[in-house]
């Protein structure tokens, strides 16, 4: 009964080790992103104008009345499916933002909180190896908490990044301009 037991485990453990699909490029079909980014006062004002030149929330605005107290990074997390044998990836992917405020006058503390929801796509420039080149655009909708225009369009374009290791586990770094900012670093997860 032991015998069986045993055999049984080692069956389960070992299809359950490699279960994932990848292509031939070494990349896997399926994948999860867990993100942070840059996206600090100055820099997010500064690359958010640029995206959303119409947004109407006084949290934009570049008002020398307020001090920023407190932020938090962008964090992002997504999902993401590689078309097989291709250099393309679509998925989506959810994020959030957090800063404070002061008005220097009153001495009145604002939250504001940013929540993203957004299609993403990439390509591979080098889809080899274990360091893998890509560009990539997310397109979607962005709202904010204390705005009297809460909801917008947003993008976030990067020219380049880089997905550093192995098709079950991966270090990704990127540069590019939009509601994230300018440097981004996360680990992907292949399914």
């Amino acid at each position: 009964m032991k015998k069986i037991a045993v055999i049984l485990a080692t069956l389960m453990l070992s299809s359950a080790a490699y279960a994932q699909k990848v292509d031939g490029y070494g990349i896997p079909v399926n994948n999860i992103d867990i993100q942070v980014s840059d996206a600090t006062g100055e820099t997010f004002v500064s690359t958010f104008a640029v995206a959303v030149a119409a947004t109407a929330s006084a949290m934009f605005k570049q008002d020398p009345n307020l001090e920023m107290v407190g932020w938090t990074p962008f964090f992002s997390a997504g999902y993401e499916h590689h078309f097989a044998d291709t250099r393309w990836n679509v998925g989506g992917e959810a994020g959030y933002w957090h800063v404070g405020s002061r008005a220097k006058d009153t001495g009145i503390v604002t939250h504001n909180h940013l929540a993203v929801v957004a299609a993403t796509g990439k390509i591979y420039y080098k889809p080899r190896g274990i360091c893998k080149l890509y560009g990539g655009l997310n397109l979607g909708l962005g709202v904010i908490s204390s705005s009297e225009d809460p909801l917008f369009p947003a993008f976030q374009l990067n020219p380049i990044g880089m997905r550093l290791g192995n098709e079950r586990v991966a270090f990704l770094l990127e540069l590019g301009v939009g509601y994230r900012g300018i440097v981004q670093a996360g680990v992907t997860f292949g399914l």
